[in-house]
């Protein structure tokens, strides 16, 4: 609270002001302060009240109109959106001019409506890209409809530069299998496919990226499913405690080595695969030097190191592992003194370089973790279930209740914690890891310039 005398208020309040002082205006009132006070609670529940009364009036209306008012709604946002690109095109009291971009598919039908929209009163002309404008142009994702909803997860880390490569196809495969492989639980796939298909076939009322997510838990389900059937893991160890024996191709439970030198293999060969698709893309940018310098060494050490572990198993040499792995650390080392830095610094940086590739392919070891702590709780809720199972209070078979209920909401619990578990650590190895091997994801996503239409339609009398 801050007084003062009248005649200062003139000089303080630049100070005030300086300092993002609030003034609050206070009605002024007469009387005492404890009836004034009475006076103003009787004028705040009065019109709380009118308030209160102005909401369900309001709510009415938003009922009784709603249709109305959704589609007024669209088609002020469509005029205002109008009004905005308006404002931006060079413009005469007769003509305009507007350059954009476009995609080439549809040249041949956007030329076509503007000359029937202006009666062949317009002059257009379309040109490629020029080597300057590359990293300018907007990029429009374009692949098959069954893996279209994967998209989503690239836009997520960023759309690839017009000169880039779309890493959407390899992305949808192995990242359904990542998650599959964490999750790794046929019953826990069966669930959520169950769920991602009854969320799919009501797309109508969905929203376009939970109608996405669905498809890709779908994917990511049946990739579970598979695993499931590999590992033998149905609720996890449920049906041996049954009595049922399942075949299993690997327990990750009795054969987590076994699991580990798998993830870490897969993540070789998902680094490989990175590498090469770098090795492509800046061969075809004409940038030779520096993929065979900062891709191909890497490529070669991995063809390498995953040579010379056949050989330790007898079915390659060890001369063709070294003869790979050699000229990749030859190359390696290459690329690194080449750098203008100081000795010091690039005999750090070639360290740093070095053991930031064993960490990333250390990395996948969370296919391991994940997969043992998917069937480690699955395998705590069933003993739990088991100790309970033959209670009984008198005649009343108690545990079989609670039992049950354990059982349900356990695995319920289950599915839901490591399935979110595989879908962080999935994307986590795509974005960080795999990414990181040949992708920037700093293009710009193509937006064109159209009216959003739900509720609204428009017809073009010509």
């Amino acid at each position: 609270v801050i007084a003062l005398l009248k005649k200062d208020y003139d000089k303080a309040n630049p100070i005030l002001a300086k300092y993002s002082f609030e003034r609050i205006e206070v009605p002024e009132v007469k009387g005492k302060p404890k009836d004034a006070i009475k006076g103003l609670q009787k004028e705040i529940t009065k019109l709380n009240k009118e308030l209160e009364a102005a909401k369900r009036e309001a709510k009415v209306l938003a009922e009784k109109y709603h249709d109305e008012l959704v589609f007024y709604r669209e088609i002020m946002e469509n005029e205002r959106e109008k009004a905005n690109m308006l404002g931006n095109l060079v413009r005469t009291n007769m003509t305009f001019a507007l350059t954009g971009w476009l995609p080439k598919k549809d040249v041949p039908k956007i030329m076509e409506g503007l000359n029937k929209i202006s009666h062949g009163k317009i002059y257009i002309n379309i040109r490629p890209p020029t080597p300057k404008e590359l990293d300018e142009i907007p990029v429009k994702l374009k692949n098959p409809k069954f893996i279209e909803s994967f998209e989503m997860l690239t836009e997520m880390f960023g759309v690839p530069k017009y000169n880039e490569l779309d890493p959407t196809p390899i992305l949808a495969f192995t990242y359904s299998f990542f998650f599959g492989f964490m999750l790794t639980d046929f019953m826990y796939g069966l669930v959520i496919a169950i769920v991602a298909a009854l969320l799919t076939m009501g797309h109508k009322k969905l929203n376009d990226g939970v109608y996405k997510f669905s498809n890709i838990l779908l994917w990511s389900a049946f990739f579970t499913i598979v695993m499931g059937i590999l590992f033998g893991s149905y609720f996890g160890d449920a049906f041996q405690r049954a009595g049922i024996n399942v075949p299993a191709l690997l327990d990750p439970m009795r054969g987590a080595l076994v699991v580990l030198g798998l993830a870490l293999a897969i993540g070789l060969l998902h680094l490989f695969i990175g590498y090469t698709l770098g090795f492509i893309v800046k061969i075809k940018n004409k940038e030779t030097v520096n993929a065979v310098l900062e891709q191909l060494p890497w490529m070669l050490i991995i063809l390498g190191v995953i040579f010379l572990a056949l050989s330790m198993a007898g079915l390659t040499s060890v001369t063709l592992g070294e003869a790979l792995l050699l000229p990749g650390i030859v190359l390696f080392v290459i690329s690194e003194i080449r750098s203008d830095l100081p000795i010091l610094m690039r005999l750090l940086m070639t360290i740093s370089d070095f053991f930031g590739f064993i960490g990333n392919w250390l990395s996948y070891a969370r296919l391991m973790a994940l997969a043992l702590a998917t069937a480690g709780i699955a395998m705590v809720v069933n003993i739990i279930v088991t100790m309970i199972w033959g209670l009984k209070i008198g005649p009343v078979p108690l545990g079989i209740a609670v039992g049950l209920v354990v059982f349900i909401g356990g695995h319920i619990f289950s599915t839901a914690i490591n399935a979110l578990g595989a879908f962080v650590h999935a994307l986590r190895l795509h974005y960080v890891e795999f990414f990181g091997t040949f992708y920037s994801g700093e293009g710009k996503k193509f937006e064109p310039f159209k009216a959003k239409r739900e509720v609204s339609e428009l017809e073009l009398e010509i």
